[in-house]
């Protein structure tokens, strides 16, 4: 097949019969790369000593309530551990931030969830109260604490994991 060209001015007049129009745009606006802006620090309760992050979901406190907190502190001692190991952070306060942000801050090995849906830190729905590899990490969902202090089996299955942990 071989190249038409066509210059004779009368010859394009034929050859070319949709009407060109010449339209002004303006220039596209400039795409950046930034993510919204997420917290570096987070404010949790705990010292962290051995890189154990627990997640909570609480819309009315800052932090546990007392008669969880001291359940808690009873399933950290029949570990032989206490609260300097652990950090205990409310997600509610940090809705934006997934998994990759606090494994940064807190470089944990182990996460806990209590009453969180895995999603919501941008980790894939995971089975519940299964210890599960993800990511160099062994990540635990859970129910929340307040559905433990009500249901005894719901404690007992999360304590045959968290002693795996």
């Amino acid at each position: 097949m071989s190249d038409l060209k066509a210059t004779d001015l009368s010859a394009l007049r034929y050859l070319m019969t949709d009407d060109i129009y010449v339209v002004r745009e303006d220039p596209l606006p400039e795409i950046t790369n930034e993510k919204e802006e997420l917290n570096s620090t987070f404010e949790y309760l705990g010292e962290n000593n051995k890189f154990l992050l627990l997640l909570i979901n609480d819309q009315t406190h800052s932090n546990l309530q007392s008669q969880e907190l001291e359940a808690l502190q009873k399933i950290l001692n029949a570990k032989r551990m206490s609260l300097k190991d652990i950090a205990i952070v409310n997600q509610r306060k940090y809705p934006k931030n997934g998994w990759k942000e606090l494994k940064n801050y807190f470089a944990c090995s182990s996460i806990v969830l209590f009453g969180i849906e895995p999603t919501a830190i941008q980790i894939r729905k995971l089975p519940l109260n299964a210890i599960t590899e993800f990511e160099g990490m062994q990540i635990l969902a859970t129910y929340s604490f307040t559905d433990m202090m009500v249901d005894e089996d719901k404690k007992r299955e999360f304590w045959n994991q968290m002693k795996k942990l």
